[in-house]
C-alpha cells in the first residue's frame, strides 16, 4: 500500500512539473509571438501612397481642435480648418487650397489667390451669371469657359464640381442638400466656408470674393476682406473677386510634396505639361514677363513688375488729356508712348502685332466682361484688360477698360484686388502687355517666378 501511494504521489508530481513546464513554454511561446508581431507592426516599411487622396489622409494627422485636417464621421469627409494648414496643391501652372476629401476620394479645391474680378450676373443663380460663363465655356457662346480652357488635361485629373442650390435665409443655419454637378468649374459654396473655419481659416484671404449661395432675396453671399460673410445685392454693377473650385478626380497620383506653401502637392507628370503654360513666367528682352494667355500662334505676356524711370522709381503718367480710348496714334497718350518711346527699347524680334479689346465695359445699362470683346485696336503693345487673368496682380496701374465711351474715366487696379474707375488725367503706374510668336525655344529655365523661362528664336 505504501508503494502505491508513493507512486501516486510521484505520477502528479511528474504531472504537475509537465504541466508547469508546458505552461511557461506556452507563455514564452505566447509573449514571443506577441513581442515579435507587434515589433513587425511597429517597424514595417511605411505604406506607399499612390494616390493624392490617401497621402492626405494618411499623411496628415487627424485633429479634433485647432488647426489641422478633421474627419465628418456622417458623410466619411476629410477637411481642413484653420489657418496654418498644409493645403497647398500645384496644377495648371495656379497654386490651389484642397478645401476637402470627399468619401469616393474626390478632392475639392479653390484657387488661392482670385484670378478675375467682374460683376456676377443679372440674377444671384450661379448657373446663369457671368462668372459662370467665364470659367465654363457654353457651346455656341463666346468668350466663354475662360478660365476652364487653361486648365491642363482636364478629362485626365478633372470631375465635375459640385455647387449648393439651397436657399441660405439666416447665416446661423447653413446647409447643403440640394446640389448640382453640371460643370467642372464652381466657385466657393458657403457651407465649405464654414467648414473650413470661415474668417478663422485659411479661405479668409484679405479679399472681397463670391460664394455661389445666395438668399431668399435674390442676393448673393460673399465674404468681405475681414473674412466675415455679406450678402450683395449690386452685383450686378459692383465688382467682386473670383476664386475658382474645381474637383480632383479619386484616381489621380501623388508625385511629390507635403502640402507646404513652399513645397506643394504636386500630380501632373512631366510629359503633360505643355512647354510654356498660361501661367509660367518668361525672361525676354530685359524683363520678366507672365504668360496671360495663348492661341495656335501666340503667347500673351505682361511684365511682373510696373515701369521704372532711370533712378528706379515707378514711373507713374496720365492716360491720355482728350480721351478714354486706347489709341497709339494719338499723341500725348500712354498708348503712343508704349508703342514709339518705349516699344524702341525693346528687343522686337519675336514681338508681333497684337489685337486689343477695349470695348466698354458697360453697353445698354449692362456690365458685363463680354462686352469688352465688342471693341479692338491693333498695337505692338498694350495694357491688360478688366477682368482679365492676371490683371489684379500689380496695384495702381492702369488698364484699357472704360465703363462708358464718354465718361472721361478709364479702369486702374488697387490694393485689395479691386478695380477702380479714374478720369484719365490722373497718374498711375504701367504694367506693358505684348504678344509674342510661339515660335520660340527654351533656353533654360522652369518657368516659376524665382527660375523663369529664357527663351529665343526657333
Amino acid at each position: 500500500m505504501k508503494n502505491k501511494k508513493e507512486n501516486k504521489k510521484k505520477i502528479l508530481y511528474n504531472v504537475v512539473i509537465i504541466f508547469n513546464i508546458l505552461f511557461i513554454v506556452g507563455l514564452i511561446f505566447y509573449y514571443g509571438y506577441r513581442l515579435a508581431y507587434y515589433y513587425k507592426l511597429e517597424h514595417q516599411p511605411p505604406k506607399e501612397l499612390k494616390y493624392l487622396s490617401e497621402k492626405i489622409t494618411s499623411g496628415n494627422q487627424l485633429v479634433n481642435e485647432g488647426d489641422g485636417l478633421y474627419l465628418e464621421e456622417d458623410t466619411k469627409t476629410f477637411y481642413f480648418k484653420g489657418v496654418n494648414v498644409n493645403n497647398y496643391l500645384y496644377y495648371s501652372g495656379h497654386m490651389w487650397r484642397i478645401i476637402k476629401v470627399n468619401k469616393d476620394g474626390s478632392m475639392v479645391l479653390i484657387l488661392n489667390q482670385p484670378i478675375i474680378s467682374i460683376t456676377f450676373g443679372t440674377t444671384s443663380q450661379y448657373q446663369s451669371s457671368f462668372v459662370h460663363s467665364y470659367l465654363n465655356e457654353i457651346e455656341n457662346q463666346p468668350y466663354t469657359g475662360l478660365f476652364e480652357q487653361v486648365l491642363n488635361h482636364p478629362d485626365s485629373y478633372l470631375k465635375k464640381t459640385t455647387i449648393c442650390t439651397d436657399v441660405i435665409s439666416n447665416v446661423e443655419d447653413i446647409t447643403c442638400k440640394k446640389m448640382i454637378s453640371q460643370d467642372l468649374v464652381g466657385i466657393l459654396n458657403l457651407s465649405d466656408y464654414e467648414l473650413s473655419g470661415g474668417k478663422n481659416g485659411y479661405l479668409n484671404n484679405g479679399v472681397s470674393y463670391y460664394t455661389a449661395t445666395r438668399d431668399n432675396y435674390d442676393r448673393i453671399y460673399y465674404v468681405h476682406s475681414k473674412g466675415g460673410v455679406s450678402l450683395a445685392d449690386d452685383y450686378n454693377e459692383h465688382n467682386y473677386a473670383v476664386r475658382p473650385t474645381i474637383t480632383l478626380k479619386s484616381n489621380i497620383k501623388y508625385l511629390s510634396g507635403d502640402g507646404s506653401e513652399n513645397s506643394p502637392y504636386f500630380i501632373e507628370e512631366q510629359e503633360q505639361i505643355s512647354t510654356i503654360q498660361v501661367g509660367n513666367y518668361v525672361n525676354y528682352s530685359g524683363y520678366t514677363w507672365k504668360v496671360i494667355s495663348k492661341n495656335d500662334n501666340t503667347y500673351k505676356l505682361a511684365t511682373t513688375t510696373l515701369l521704372t524711370d532711370t533712378i528706379g522709381q515707378i514711373y507713374t503718367r496720365n492716360f491720355a488729356t482728350k480721351t478714354n480710348e486706347y489709341n497709339p496714334k494719338t499723341y500725348g497718350s500712354i498708348a503712343y508712348y508704349l508703342n514709339h518711346t518705349w516699344y524702341r527699347t525693346l528687343d522686337s524680334s519675336l514681338i508681333v502685332d497684337g489685337v486689343w479689346n477695349i470695348g466698354n465695359y458697360q453697353i445698354n445699362g449692362v456690365t458685363d466682361y463680354k462686352n469688352i470683346y465688342t471693341n479692338t485696336v491693333t498695337a505692338k503693345v498694350g495694357l491688360l484688360t478688366l477682368g482679365e487673368m492676371y490683371s489684379l496682380e500689380l496695384p495702381n496701374t492702369w488698364l484699357l477698360t472704360s465703363l462708358n465711351e464718354d465718361d472721361g474715366m478709364v479702369y486702374t487696379v488697387q490694393e485689395g484686388n479691386k478695380y477702380f474707375s479714374d478720369v484719365i488725367e490722373n497718374e498711375h503706374g504701367i504694367r506693358p502687355a505684348i504678344y509674342i510668336t510661339n515660335q520660340v525655344k527654351i533656353i533654360s529655365g522652369s518657368g516659376v517666378l524665382s527660375d523663369p523661362y529664357v527663351i529665343g528664336g526657333m
